[in-house]
């Protein structure tokens, strides 16, 4: 019984020093898809982590209602950001596809109007509200959740409160004459459920566990379950390339800890089956 017990300790020594072995953890697995770089200076995202979008503005939701920003956070949900329009020719219907494409995976616990919300704002000045509507309708229907209506917000508004809107949340854009379309970036921008911006994604494709982990993120922990969180912690923003990448070292923490769980577990159960059979055989008993 001894010579097992040692052999099981050393091993155990062995594998906790080949888990402190950090020569790997520079590699990292970028899983956001393909990185959409900027044409144009004056087009694309201005970082302004932490800073609060401007809430006093007016507009019309998809049902026509006048409506203020801050009315969207009155909830404290966390909340996706995104600036679309519906004549644009690509990019718009990229972004609005690959979110919807990640909402999908995410799977069924998570829904807009529960533990987020999403604000489709055009971009357009004083769009036709009916035709919002049938925009919002098809990707509610390729959603496949009836429920997200209550969750995924389209508003419309004049020019200078979308200019106002988009300043403030970093988003630029311009009108270009000769293509009749708006030049813009691709992405989403996350914020708080104060309003205050957390990161920005830009990307046309979301997969779902990297939705989850911005909205985790931008919720400062307070939405998805302890085991969610635990593996989305594998997921790290990195601010160079503007997307999640999952990082293999911090995979390797947490399974290297659970084995050393295990294995501490064993190990404590040999020494003690190994202790009484001594005390039992000892002449005084």
């Amino acid at each position: 019984m001894k010579v097992r017990v040692w052999i099981f300790t050393c091993l155990f020594f062995l594998f906790w020093v080949n888990a402190q072995d950090t020569s790997w953890r520079k590699d990292s697995l970028a899983v956001s898809g393909a990185y959409i770089p900027l044409a144009k200076q004056e087009v694309g995202f201005v970082e302004k982590n932490g800073q609060y979008i401007q809430k006093d503005l007016p507009f019309l939701d998809d049902k026509g209602k006048s409506v203020q920003i801050s009315d969207y956070f009155k909830s404290g949900k966390p909340t996706i950001l995104v600036f679309a329009y519906p004549t644009c020719r690509m990019l718009c219907h990229l972004v609005l596809d690959g979110l919807n494409a990640g909402l999908k995976q995410m799977g069924d616990d998570w829904t807009p109007g529960n533990q987020f919300q999403i604000l489709t704002v055009v971009l357009t000045p004083n769009e036709n509200v009916e035709i919002i509507q049938n925009q919002k309708a098809k990707y509610i229907s390729q959603l496949g959740k009836k429920e997200a209506d209550k969750g995924w917000h389209f508003l419309v508004g004049d020019e200078k409160n979308i200019l106002a809107l988009a300043e403030s949340a970093g988003f630029k854009y311009k009108w270009d004459e000769n293509t009749q379309q708006y030049s813009h970036a691709a992405g989403i921008i996350l914020l708080d459920g104060n309003g205050k911006i957390a990161n920005v994604v830009q990307n046309v494709r979301f997969e779902g566990n990297i939705l989850k982990k911005a909205i985790v993120d931008a919720s400062e922990g307070k939405v998805g379950s302890v085991v969610e969180q635990a593996f989305l912690w594998c997921y790290h923003f990195d601010p160079d390339a503007n997307s999640y990448t999952f990082k293999a070292h911090r995979f390797g923490t947490i399974l290297a800890g659970s084995l050393a769980f295990i294995m501490l577990t064993v190990l404590a159960f040999l020494w003690f089956t190994e202790f009484q059979r001594a005390k039992e055989s000892s002449p005084e008993n």
